[in-house]
Order: structure tokens, then sequence, then C-alpha cells
């Protein structure tokens, strides 16, 4: 990736793909197909900025926090970062608002959700993410993610998110897999 890549990726333009309270910044195909999976498989860390300036410009309303939705810790251990957290840092700068990589936690382990069906990814991420009232509590809270495959762990975020004490909760990925 050189300058003239973020330069393109920045000058894509945005193609929202809305659904209810999760919005994408375009399809998860072409150069941001690319640029996601340089950043999430080949530690291209640089390609956090553009993301994250796209996810910001798609948000659709003022957050006073963004959260991203926390890795497991293997693949932290493997990958060395969790590119959500990367992004989400990079949006919130854009905002002008803080990160709280804190305020969402993973309870337990789960499998990949890569080539499960739209049902095993749902039963997968069930009860494994819970918000710590202290952070979340009467605060309006933007999560962020790479891909929106079916939105099963947003969904699942966002449930404890509001039952923290969210006042509003909304997520926003970089991209949406098409089916």
């Amino acid at each position: 990736w050189c300058p003239a890549c973020a330069r393109d990726l920045a000058a894509l333009p945005l193609d929202p793909h809305d659904d209810a309270d999760i919005v994408s910044t375009g399809a998860h195909s072409g150069l941001l197909q690319a640029a996601v999976q340089g950043l999430k498989y080949h530690g291209v860390r640089t390609l956090a900025e553009p993301l994250g300036a796209r996810v910001a410009a798609v948000t659709g309303f003022r957050p006073d926090v963004v959260v991203p939705v926390p890795a497991s810790t293997a693949r932290i251990r493997s990958r060395g970062y969790n590119q959500a957290a990367l992004i989400a840092a990079a949006c919130a700068r854009s905002l002008g608002v803080p990160v709280d990589p804190l305020a969402l936690i993973r309870l337990r382990e789960t499998r990949s959700q890569v080539g499960l069906t739209r049902l095993e990814r749902l039963e997968n991420v069930v009860g494994a993410f819970a918000a710590d009232p202290a952070r979340v509590a009467g605060a309006a809270v933007l999560l962020v993610d790479d891909v929106y495959t079916t939105g099963a762990t947003l969904r699942e975020c966002l449930t404890a998110l509001r039952a923290a004490g969210a006042s509003e909760a909304r997520a926003v990925t970089v991209s949406f897999a098409l089916h």
C-alpha cells in the first residue's frame, strides 16, 4: 500500500448499506475489500486512518464515545492488534470524540465467524459480550467493526451496550459482505 492507494481509498464514493441500527460505508469488494484485508490480515495499519474516516463520514449521529467490537484474545495474539480498535480510534479522531476500547468486553472466546452459516453465527455469539455500565450508561455509543456479514456479532454487542444503559447505540462497519 502506497500513498496513492490511500488517496484512491479516500476517494472511493460512499455507498452506505443501512440495516436499522447498522450502517456500512460500501460493499466488501474491490479496493475496499483489499483495504480491509490489508489491515486485517497483512498488518498494513496505516489503512486504519482512511477506513476510520469513511466510517465517521456515514455515522449519521454525534456519539459521545466510539467503541470497537472486541476481538478474541487468540486473534489479538495472532495478529498483534484488533483491527476494529484501530478503525474505531481513527473514526473517533475524525469525529472529535473519545474512543473507549474497554467499554465492551468479550466474555468468552468464540469460533471465527468465517465459514459459518447465519444460524451458526447467531448461536456462536449469544452471550459473548458485556458492556461496562460505568463507561456507557447514558451515553450515545457508536460501535465500530470492519465487515458486516449477517450482523450477528454487531447485534449482540448493541444488545450488551443497551443493557448497560447506553442512551443510544448504533453500529458502523467499513463494508458489508455481498451475499
